[in-house]
């Protein structure tokens, strides 16, 4: 797991170009293990953000206060807690070696 993901207390554009500089790209296909999906706004502000562990399950924290717990999700409640914004997936890009 990307270890700034679990400890970086970050505003939405901060986030956003650490997962660029860590070389997380946006891609259309369904979550795998090792992707982040980030949950935006109508204006594209990212809301909220989950790493996905296994392809069902999420490393997750429901808010950026130090009291709130880390969790293991279900999809399912991530979806559900997250349904009034657009998800995105980004999934790690490894560059090909030849």
């Amino acid at each position: 797991m990307e270890e700034w993901i679990i400890h970086e207390w970050v505003h939405p554009e901060t986030f956003a170009l650490h997962l660029q500089r860590s070389a997380f790209v946006k891609t259309e296909d369904r979550f795998i293990g090792g992707d982040v999906v980030v949950w935006v706004n109508d204006e594209d502000v990212i809301q909220h953000a989950a790493y996905c562990i296994d392809g069902v399950l999420f490393f997750n924290k429901s808010g950026q206060i130090f009291t709130n717990p880390w969790k293991i999700v279900d999809w399912s409640d991530l979806e559900e807690d997250w349904k009034r914004y657009t998800s995105i997936v980004y999934r790690k890009h490894l560059p090909c070696h030849s």
